[in-house]
């Protein structure tokens, strides 16, 4: 399964170069709710995430 973002701007967000765009960051968002990560928020910040059941039923 993929987010449907780019290794580019993923890589160019983890190397700092810019922010992300907020379409691409709820596209990641939704990835790894798919999953079963839920990232929790404090504000504008990020500060933990939570394993719950992958939305989809699967675990692969």
């Amino acid at each position: 399964m993929t987010a449907g973002v780019s290794r580019s701007t993923i890589k160019d967000f983890e190397c700092h170069r810019h922010a992300l765009h907020r379409s691409s960051e709820d596209l990641l968002v939704r990835a790894f709710e798919m999953r079963g990560v839920q990232l929790l928020f404090e504000g504008d910040e990020t500060f933990g995430v939570r394993l719950l059941p992958p939305l989809n039923g699967t675990h692969s």
